[in-house]
């Protein structure tokens, strides 16, 4: 689990606004809702990374000032929740969310408003980074975390054929 939230600050590394004090990281959990028996121990290894990720010096010197929110697998609560982040003048750097509700439910607006947006969904609708599949429309900004024959992998698409090897330069 530690590994594959190492992937997401990765990913989160290159989210990172210039001169920030802190970089406002918004992260979506599900600890009380119908994915609850999964979304716990997925929150605490998200929470768990960050933390490392912080306690090593944070991303290019910069401490991550996470938010992490239960919002009981409720896509209102979600969509709330991506409207307090974004509307004010700590607009965060990027969101770890969780499931497909969420995530398919944000997806066009992470587009529209360019931010970052890594869950653990492997829905069609948001995996697709460039719509060429014809099924989704264009997910520039979602990214999935995956595991694949022992190499961790943040992409946005797994039938894209561009899964990388990320590294964070995180110890």
């Amino acid at each position: 689990m530690l590994r594959l939230s190492l992937a997401s600050a990765a990913i989160l590394a290159l989210a990172v606004p210039a001169l920030a004090a802190e970089i406002p990281i918004g992260h979506l959990a599900d600890q009380s809702g119908a994915t609850s028996d999964v979304g716990v121990p997925y929150a605490q290894g998200v929470a768990d990374a960050l933390a490392y990720v912080n306690r090593k010096g944070g991303i290019k010197g910069e401490k991550m000032n996470v938010e992490s929110v239960d919002y009981g697998y409720q896509v209102p609560r979600a969509v709330a929740l991506y409207k307090k982040w974004t509307g004010g003048r700590d607009k965060v750097a990027a969101i770890q969310g969780w499931g497909t509700a969420d995530t398919e439910a944000l997806s066009a607006f992470v587009t529209k408003d360019e931010i970052p947006y890594i869950s653990g969904s492997y829905a069609a609708q948001v995996s697709d980074p460039t719509g060429a599949s014809g099924k989704a429309k264009a997910a520039p900004y979602n990214f999935l975390v995956l595991r694949h024959s022992g190499l961790i992998g943040a992409h946005s698409s797994p039938a894209s054929k561009s899964a990388s090897r990320v590294d964070s330069g995180i110890p």
